[in-house]
């Protein structure tokens, strides 16, 4: 990310200082780099010594987001030790990656279930303590979270890389990068954007209850999204044959093409709102669902690359981080992982029954799901609207 972007929100955000917006955008960088070369890693090495085993990889997706049901408490209980104390939980999930590679491979659900409780705690702080230096502001996250994408697509590549080195290598390499950006985390965790006064449980309900029709209308449209991105990396794996080209439309040109659009769906996000860009998301979602479906060739790469997800992982992020208070941001990420959790088992239970439907009806099934998130969305604004409007009376 060009330097003039950061020093842009460096002098944005002059109270909490600057070094914490650089700790930041590394932290993510070194995160996802490591996280994206351990899901690189795994689905090749389950590959090759379990074969299309879709029960075992099944069990590894569950384990892998199972654990971030609890990810609400988990991230209030961050909010409430402290988000730069909280944080160092996260090396527990390094060490847990690290464990991997010295254990037998069927072992991999259990040690991927003990790593993500640890994540649901440590990067909830982290992100929570990145949300309430950000200060709803989706360019400023935007910035921070570019260096995520980049840090993906030079996850996928490292981990095809550190493949040829077996699985010690492998993950302990990932584990390295993962245990780093914690540890860059706590080290620029400053006063600013530790918790200002103690969170009580009343407020989380609260918040909840306020915002459960978004929170609804978000299951839904992670769900339905799921089921995109499966049925659409098979399109493109069965009109891609070279392994290396694959990898690379797959992940490599998304993410580094995410990283390069997501300060103008920052500004996009702030413009228009947030709960609005969702909406938005949805209905470019449904289309795209039907473009892949019909497409070929280099048109169905175009397609596939269009980089949607940034506008829609700032607009979900800032959605909820906006509808609750500073002290309660760690919190906030963690209804984000949440989501992803309930939306992730969702798809567990749904695919089982979807595996003698062609792509077109799995999309169909997806242009639904979208639909009826979409509504709830609707609701949710104008509900927001009649409440403003009473207010001024």
């Amino acid at each position: 990310m060009p330097g003039g972007a950061i020093r842009e929100l460096a002098e944005s955000t002059s109270s909490h200082g600057s070094n914490w917006i650089r700790g930041f955008f590394l932290a993510q960088l070194s995160f996802w780099a490591g996280y994206g070369a351990y899901y690189t890693f795994t689905r090749r090495y389950i590959e090759e010594f379990r074969g299309q085993d879709y029960a075992f990889v099944s069990m590894l997706t569950g384990a892998e987001e199972a654990p971030l049901i609890a990810a609400v408490a988990l991230g209030f209980l961050a909010d409430k030790l402290g988000r730069r104390k909280a944080t160092l939980f996260g090396l527990g999930e390094s060490i847990a990656v690290l464990a991997m590679g010295y254990v037998d491979i069927g072992y991999l659900p259990l040690l991927a279930g003990i790593a993500a409780f640890f994540y649901a705690i440590g990067y909830s702080a982290f992100l929570g303590a990145m949300l309430s230096g950000v200060k709803g502001s989706g360019y400023r996250y935007s910035i921070i979270a570019a260096a995520g994408s980049a840090g993906w697509g030079l996850g996928g590549v490292l981990g095809g890389f550190l493949y040829e080195f077996g699985a010690r290598i492998a993950f302990t390499v990932s584990a390295i990068l993962i245990g780093l950006a914690y540890m860059i985390a706590y080290i620029h965790i400053i006063a600013g954007l530790e918790v200002e006064r103690q969170p009580r449980v009343k407020e989380v309900v609260e918040a909840s209850r306020r915002s459960s029709i978004l929170i609804t209308a978000i299951i839904i449209g992670q769900t339905a999204l799921g089921l995109f991105f499966s049925a659409a990396s098979l399109k493109l794996s069965s009109e891609i044959e070279n392994p290396l080209l694959f990898g690379v439309a797959f992940s490599t040109i998304t993410a580094f093409l995410g990283a390069l659009t997501r300060p103008i769906a920052g500004r996009t996000s702030d413009l228009i709102g947030h709960e609005r860009l969702l909406l938005a998301t949805n209905i470019a979602y449904i289309t795209l669902s039907y473009a892949i479906a019909v497409l070929h060739g280099l048109a169905l790469i175009a397609a596939w690359i269009l980089p949607v997800f940034p506008f829609r992982d700032v607009a979900l992020s800032l959605s909820i981080s906006t509808r609750l208070p500073s002290h309660l941001q760690a919190t906030a990420a963690g209804i984000i992982s949440f989501t992803t959790s309930i939306s992730g088992l969702m798809i567990l239970v749904i695919a089982p029954q979807l595996e003698s439907l062609t792509i077109l009806h799995i999309f169909y099934i997806n242009t639904i799901l979208l639909s009826i998130s979409s509504v709830l969305i609707v609701y949710e604004l104008t509900r927001k609207h009649r409440v403003r409007s009473s207010s001024d009376y």
